[in-house]
């Protein structure tokens, strides 16, 4: 097969293998098996060694990144003798700032993606070569070999692990997670997601994840980071309840889609709340269901400031997308949420792909907004779109103190009130826009 570059311009014919040389001034260099990991080796002595737990075949390419002498840094052939730099890093016209290269194997490096940080023009045996891990999305992501794959015949057949490229620092077969529980676990970067799983939760709705949580959340740092749940059930015992710290901090709890993680409160008490510090305090909740056991079971999930703010226009934006809220039992059942999603006194809120089903006979609200009536602050800035509520007694509950909300391709079904607000309200109720959505009662 040839092969062609961005342009439509034929850089090898037939698709040599690489000790042929086929594209030897390309910028990506093709994989190495490993990369050292801090040691400097003796490149005249050669031999094969293992390198980052990777026991080395002859003719493997390697990533020699860290030589005391960092002239004779590059990529390499292992040999039984000394080594010699591969075909296709071999001369100057090959090496450039930003030059790449993907390791394949390894404990500390597999996966990850390295470039070449030395200032260009290089000139190999003097310039010193430098190298960093790439922040390019292009680390590789694994089918596990226990996926069933249907071959042609219609028959299960066992997948072959297959790599391509995906994000960088990424777990194999997930988004990226931190799966060590330990601050500054050298082999993570700080401000990817936390996995529930390494905090002690589990999904197979026995056991408690409360404490895990919030020990999660606890250890975030910085600005702040997320909490990633896999595909199961995680039981609650009780609400679970954070208070974000003070200056710009922001929260973010993800799962692995809507039903597929399901987080659960059997008792009356379930849900999710974070209470803001400030207006630069802000929450992404996504891809995740948030069920309870019993009929009127609190709030799914509340977002709370009870605090008095000004400029709530330029808060920070707080974002639902892709949540389902239910009772455990299912669909307009018999268990529900006495509200889904409550936000009291938090503005900039964008829900987007929200469902919040009642009962079957049409209890709970799914969403209410209220702002601060006592110190006559309000929630501003609340858009609400491509959202279902259905088997309510209010869709979306329009409370005091509240301006500037938007529904749209939003879908109020078997409900006893689509978009309601309560006597004696106060504050300046404007701004309420809806269109193209459905009212179905």
């Amino acid at each position: 097969m040839a092969t062609i570059d961005r342009r439509g311009a034929t850089v090898s014919a037939a698709d040599p293998p690489i000790s042929t040389d086929p594209n030897p001034d390309l910028a990506w260099k093709a994989p190495v098996r490993a990369a050292t990991t801090g040691s400097n080796i003796n490149l005249t002595t050669g031999g094969v060694l293992t390198i980052d737990g990777v026991t080395l075949a002859v003719g493997d390419r390697v990533l020699v990144k860290d030589q005391v002498d960092q002239t004779t840094n590059g990529i390499y052939n292992v040999q039984t003798g000394p080594w010699t730099r591969s075909i296709d890093a071999a001369n100057n016209s090959q090496w450039a700032r930003g030059v790449q290269v993907a390791i394949t194997d390894g404990t500390a490096n597999s996966g990850t993606n390295w470039e070449c940080t030395a200032t260009s023009p290089i000139t190999l045996g003097t310039t010193r070569i430098t190298f960093a891990q790439s922040t390019n999305p292009l680390s590789s992501l694994v089918m596990p070999a226990s996926t069933v794959l249907a071959n042609p015949t219609g028959s299960p057949a066992t997948a072959t692990p297959v790599s391509f490229p995906i994000i960088s620092g990424g777990a194999q077969g997930q988004i990226p997670v931190k799966n060590s529980a330990t601050a500054g676990d050298a082999s993570w970067r700080d401000d990817l997601w936390f996995n529930i799983e390494a905090f002690g939760g589990k999904g197979d709705n026995l056991a408690d994840n409360l404490t895990p949580y919030l020990n999660a959340l606890a250890a975030l740092g910085g600005q702040g980071g997320g909490v990633y749940f896999p595909p199961g059930k995680y039981k609650f015992s009780a609400n679970a309840a954070f208070n974000l710290p003070g200056g710009i901090f922001s929260v973010a709890v993800i799962g692995a889609g809507q039903d597929a993680t399901e987080l659960i409160w059997p008792n009356l008490s379930g849900g999710l709340t974070f209470n803001y510090a400030g207006i630069s305090s802000s929450v992404h909740v996504r891809d995740l269901t948030l069920s309870t056991g019993q009929p009127s079971g609190g709030n799914a999930l509340m977002l709370n400031m009870a605090i008095s703010v000004i400029n709530v226009g330029v808060a920070a934006t707080t974002d639902i997308y892709r949540v389902t809220m239910r009772g455990s039992d299912g669909y307009r059942l018999t268990n529900y949420w006495s509200t889904g999603l409550a936000i009291q006194n938090v503005s900039q809120i964008q829900v987007d792909n929200l469902t919040v089903s009642g009962s079957s006979s049409q209890q709970g609200i799914g969403t209410s907004i209220v702002g601060l009536p006592g110190s006559g602050t309000y929630a501003v800035l609340l858009d609400i779109a491509k959202s279902n509520y259905f088997g309510l007694a209010t869709g979306l509950f329009y409370g005091s103190y509240v301006q500037g909300v938007t529904v749209d391709q939003t879908n109020f079904t078997f409900v006893t009130t689509g978009i309601g607000s309560a006597p004696g309200e106060s504050g300046a109720l404007v701004l309420l826009e809806v269109t193209n959505s459905q009212f179905n009662p």
